[in-house]
């Protein structure tokens, strides 16, 4: 979740194996990595979200209402299903599976009551491909889900949130200046 500067991830190094030849093993490190996005509001309940050179429009519209872009909570799955699928595809690559197509469809199911999180969410991977080895498929997913996604982890775990504010003085109303 992008929130008072960034989602941050942590990200264990370790060495496989062992040292190379004529090095001392070293011990795992731990370091942080940090992302960040804004997000701009434009009016009702639209924003435009920036990550990087990135823009898009984020919506929660009410019902009769146009819509101008997805609502956050239809991003959450999407990035959950976009991360997994990425893996699975260079998972399969990699194994040289005769992938020729994947589809990646995804359907949370949210609390009643608010905050309204998800509390069940079902991805389905649709696998195209002539010879494509189930097994293999299986393993990949299996692999995304247990150590590749971090969306997947960021669901699963609990993730502290810092909220930060700055108030900005726009002046006395009516005001030009600075």
């Amino acid at each position: 979740m992008l929130l008072g500067g960034g989602d941050r991830a942590m990200i264990s190094c370790r060495l496989p194996g062992g040292a190379p030849a004529g090095r001392e093993p070293r011990e795992a490190t731990t370091r942080m990595l940090t992302k960040s996005a804004s997000v701009t509001w434009l009016k009702d309940m639209t924003f435009v979200a920036q990550m990087g050179a990135h823009h898009l429009l984020v919506d929660s519209a009410p019902e009769g209402r146009a819509s101008y872009g997805p609502s956050p909570m239809e991003l959450a799955l999407t990035s959950l299903a976009t991360c997994t699928a990425m893996d699975v595809i260079s998972i399969l690559h990699k194994q040289r599976q005769p992938v020729t197509g994947l589809v990646t469809r995804i359907e949370g199911e949210r609390a009643a009551d608010h905050p309204r999180r998800y509390t069940r969410v079902t991805v389905t991977f649709e696998v195209h491909g002539r010879g494509v080895s189930r097994e293999a498929v299986e393993r990949a997913v299996a692999l995304s889900d247990e150590k590749y996604c971090s969306v997947t982890a960021t669901f699963r775990e609990p993730t502290e949130v810092v909220s930060r504010i700055e108030l900005v003085d726009d002046g006395p109303a009516g005001s030009t200046a600075p």
